[in-house]
């Protein structure tokens, strides 16, 4: 089975977890890129009220990129 990596992601490294849970791993990253997981998570509120039924995390990425300094 492959290995799908991804290069030139800053304080991101898919090769090595520290030996850190994921749940552990995602608490260091979110202290890490607080602007990430509290504004993606507000974006999904504010589509969802709107009457969305489904919302695509490439989508929100993509607001939340255009969004950020």
């Amino acid at each position: 089975m492959s290995t799908i990596t991804q290069d030139g992601l800053p304080d991101f490294d898919l090769s090595s977890s520290g030996g850190m849970t994921i749940t552990e791993q995602f608490h260091a990253f979110d202290a890490n890129h607080p602007w990430v997981y509290r504004p993606l998570e507000q974006l999904v509120i504010q589509r969802l009220a709107a009457g969305a039924k489904g919302v695509g995390m490439k989508a929100l990425f993509e607001v939340l990129r255009w969004r950020s300094p």
